[in-house]
């Protein structure tokens, strides 16, 4: 049972920042509950949030709960809510404002459908949907990664994090495709950005940016902006 005087907190920082979403940790200190306000560092504050893995890190071994309101919206767990909570392993507790109602997820091995499912960078994205093709249907565990600001495809200096550690998560270049293979492309950026994964038949699934998830024919202009296939070692 979350104290008063914590949804109290909550409830004031949910006011101070909206419309925007306000998130923050509910930790133990010291066998006393405590809020900790944390900035929402999202790319779309109004729209979903983001705490900064740094902070988060420095008091992970106490987190109870995981913080964030829903401006204008009802307090029940969104589905980039629930792969979250699923992810970090840690309850969420989410607050609908400004009409102040309550909702708790706590996981419970709850997989997100790989098909339409909505964007949020880092949560939910074209890696995201890789990670969980491979865990769900390969049984292949892809180690996940913190991701780059958003934008960073746009920084002509920045190495891909794609093509730069494809190897450390167990994939090597191959010439054909078969299914589960995944095709590496560069859309509107300055560097490789994105991943689809082939199901044979010249279909892919994948999902870009501000889109659901989804299965598409692999026509020209996906062709045209591939840069090579991989294959995982486990897949050969």
């Amino acid at each position: 049972m979350i104290e008063d005087k914590i949804i109290a907190a909550i409830t004031h920082h949910a006011e101070r920042v909206f419309p925007l979403e306000c998130c923050g940790l509910v930790i133990d200190n010291g066998g006393a509950l405590q809020y900790i306000e944390c900035e929402n560092q999202s790319h779309d504050p109004e729209k979903s949030f983001l705490i900064d893995p740094v902070v988060y890190a420095k008091c992970a071994d106490k987190v109870k709960f995981i913080v964030h309101s829903h401006p204008n919206r009802s307090p029940q767990p969104s589905e980039a809510d629930k792969a979250s909570s699923e992810r970090a392993g840690i309850p969420f507790l989410i607050m609908s404002y400004p009409t102040c109602e309550v909702s708790n997820y706590y996981p419970a091995g709850y997989k997100t459908p790989l098909e339409g499912r909505p964007f949020v960078y880092s949560v939910m994205d074209c890696f995201t949907l890789v990670r969980d093709f491979y865990q769900q249907v390969l049984n292949i565990t892809i180690p996940d990664r913190q991701r780059l600001p958003y934008g960073w495809w746009e920084n002509s200096g920045i190495n891909s994090y794609i093509m730069a550690e494809y190897q450390q998560w167990g994939f090597a270049k191959t010439d054909d495709l078969k299914r589960g293979d995944v095709i590496v492309m560069q859309l509107q950026g300055q560097v490789p950005n994105h991943v689809a994964v082939y199901l044979g038949d010249g279909i892919i699934l994948h999902q870009t940016l501000n889109t659901t998830s989804r299965q598409e024919q692999y026509g020209s202009y996906w062709r045209k902006n591939t840069v090579c296939y991989l294959r995982h070692n486990e897949n050969s």
